[in-house]
């Protein structure tokens, strides 16, 4: 986790994270899965929900964890930043929406195994939702440019809206 940490720093810090940065990211993140695993990382929680694992003083980036039980789903959400999502253990779904405001229609759904890995990059590669796929409870690593304390979220009727999020913090010794 260190390594990652570190290697992120570098990225992050040398300037506006594009198309190049995220597949550095990417790879960065697939590399590290199997060391998380053996930590025992997929095993630090106490149910579903949002995990905060390491929070970027200087740079701001973010690295969480989300466990997804059984029918757990997000809304349509975009995060307004760059992120990188990669399964640690079991099985998610990744569904992309269109930008419409009022009526984003589904545009591919990626089944994501355990050490796959993908992304979101505004404007055009956000809009989506996450959700349990397989196994008794699936959990994915989410690297995001900066803290989300918010997302906006698809109310249908009512268009997007910003939603307050909250996250649980595991301290790891790092």
């Amino acid at each position: 986790m260190r390594s990652l940490i570190d290697q992120l720093r570098v990225i992050v810090a040398s300037g506006p994270v594009g198309a190049e940065e995220i597949a550095r990211i990417q790879e960065l993140v697939r590399k590290s899965l199997p060391g998380m695993r053996a930590l025992g990382l997929h095993e630090m929680h106490d149910g579903p929900g949002r995990y905060m694992l390491y929070k970027d003083k200087d740079l701001g980036f973010v690295i969480m964890m989300m466990v997804w039980g059984p029918g757990s789903k997000t809304p349509i959400h975009d995060h307004g930043t760059w992120g990188i999502e990669g399964v640690l253990k079991n099985t998610i779904a990744v569904t992309s929406y269109t930008r419409c405001e009022h009526d984003p229609e589904e545009i591919a759904q990626m089944i994501l195994p355990e050490d796959s890995v993908t992304f979101v990059l505004p404007p055009d590669f956000d809009r989506h939702v996450v959700e349990h796929y397989a196994g008794e409870c699936s959990i994915s690593i989410h690297v995001y440019g900066k803290e989300l304390t918010s997302s906006r979220c698809f109310v249908p009727g009512d268009g997007f809206k910003d939603l307050p999020l909250t996250a649980k913090t595991i301290t790891l010794d790092l």
